[in-house]
């Protein structure tokens, strides 16, 4: 749609207005719930090309705004989110990433933002697997032999393998 766009200067008075749902549009579209297979580490991550940096980096101002009041701990504890671009790689251009790991922001802070928007995509399940690996976690399953496979299980549907019909 805008591939012959070459300009992107945008006014000076122009103002990035993030609000939950068209966040949630957006994570419906350009971002990605993983779970590492070895570690059960979690990962949020969204990307666009660098020419929306700024995008970015609204978005990660907009949930780092999402702390509780109550949440010291979490207020006093920076870094959150890591935003980093990666050059050309193919015929793309180069692009801009959001990635989020911290599993305290992730348990008091951003699932219950998710949890209080209503998905309407696909995009809801990888979202849900996301959350109950979390939950998961905090309760230490993570660490039983049981728990582990179940992690597993729950790694094995989400993403790209919801999208095929083949047997595993």
């Amino acid at each position: 749609m805008n591939d012959k766009r070459v300009s992107f200067v945008l006014p000076t008075d122009h103002k990035i207005n993030i609000t939950p749902y068209w966040l949630l549009g957006f994570i419906e579209g350009e971002a990605w719930f993983n779970v590492r297979k070895q570690t059960f580490g979690l990962t949020f991550g969204l990307g666009q090309t660098i020419t929306q940096k700024a995008v970015i980096e609204a978005i990660a101002q907009f949930l780092n705004n999402l702390i509780p009041e109550n949440s010291s701990e979490l207020k006093n504890r920076p870094n959150f989110f890591h935003i980093t671009t990666k050059d050309v790689y193919k015929n793309s251009k180069p692009f801009v990433y959001l990635t989020l790991h911290r599993i305290d922001y992730i348990l008091n802070a951003f699932i219950l933002f998710l949890d209080s928007l209503t998905f309407i995509s696909k995009k809801g399940l990888d979202y849900m697997d996301w959350k109950t690996v979390a939950l998961l976690r905090k309760d230490g399953k993570h660490l039983t032999a049981e728990g582990k496979v179940l992690i597993t299980n729950i790694c094995n549907r989400m993403n790209i393998n919801r999208l095929t019909t083949l047997n595993k």
